[in-house]
């Protein structure tokens, strides 16, 4: 939570907001597995112009470079650098720091009331989470990259176990956000419709996701 704290904090300063979604949205919500890095979501913020994640990275190193730094890609061909947030200290950790734009992986641009709070952090509403981990979920499972593929069980587990968060689970149960465009464009839903359908089929929980509005 440390690097995520700090990203956000500099990212304030330079003038956007953001929310932090994947693994580390998944642990502020009550799941046991340790984040391995943190995914931030950078809204706009009272910028007149739409950043790019290279500018952006580049920007927080600038500010901040005793504790970010970037390193190239090792993906063969790969233009992008990765970010990273080291505390320095003895006995300080590095952790890696990814930055989405609205629009990536179908994340929307949040606006300041539909981001949640917790323990002082931003993070992207909870059915948000849930089908952006369901989709996670796909892609790993199609994956023909060993690496990638190989992340799905972890993926399982998370879903298994924010669909176990019955507090969470109730506020979707009632609020049914699904037709709202601002969180969840026309051709998300269709994916994740799918996505429902093939998921609750095979660990037969159908039930499940029929209370959460879903027509399996």
């Amino acid at each position: 939570m440390e690097a995520a704290w700090a990203a956000v904090c500099t990212l304030w300063s330079l003038g956007y907001s953001a929310a932090i979604f994947g693994g580390l949205a998944c642990s502020l919500y009550g799941i046991e597995r340790p984040p391995q890095d943190a995914d931030i979501l950078v809204l706009p913020g009272y910028m007149w112009y739409a950043p790019d994640p290279e500018s952006l990275k580049r920007a927080l190193v600038s500010m901040d470079p005793v504790h970010f730094y970037a390193r190239a890609s090792k993906n063969p061909g790969a233009t992008y650098r990765v970010l990273y947030y080291r505390r320095p200290e003895p006995g300080g950790f590095t952790c890696k720091v990814d930055i989405l734009l609205p629009g990536i992986l179908h994340l929307p641009a949040l606006a300041p009331a539909q981001i949640i709070w917790i323990e002082g952090l931003p993070v992207i509403p909870f059915a948000l989470l849930l089908l952006q981990k369901l989709q996670a979920y796909d892609d790993h499972q199609r994956s023909l990259e060993r690496h990638h593929f190989v992340r799905w069980e972890k993926d399982k587990a998370d879903i298994d176990e924010l669909l176990g968060i019955q507090a969470r689970v109730r506020e979707v149960m009632d609020e049914r956000p699904w037709a709202d465009r601002g969180l969840f464009s026309d051709e998300f839903m269709a994916l994740s419709a799918r996505r429902v359908e093939d998921y609750a089929t095979r660990y037969e929980c159908r039930a499940q996701w029929r209370d959460l509005g879903f027509a399996v």
